[in-house]
């Protein structure tokens, strides 16, 4: 099984409103799409719409918590 990672940023380092995008692929198959800003974090299963039930969205406080509780 092989992953692939590919990550598009804007031409600043500092993150800021604008969306970063980092594509997971498996086996050549995008497996979704991972964004996040100055505002979250959220991934995005491929084939499901923008603020379908299976996306997930997080503050960074949120994702955070979620984070050290999966230790």
């Amino acid at each position: 099984m092989v992953h692939t990672v590919t990550v598009t940023l804007h031409k600043n380092i500092d993150v800021g409103k604008r969306d970063c995008t980092v594509t997971v692929k498996q086996n050549g198959e995008q497996l979704g799409t991972l964004t996040f800003s100055k505002g979250g974090i959220e991934w995005r299963p491929t084939r499901k719409w923008r603020g379908g039930k299976n996306e997930i969205q997080k503050t960074w406080r949120e994702f955070d918590g979620l984070m050290k509780s999966s230790k």
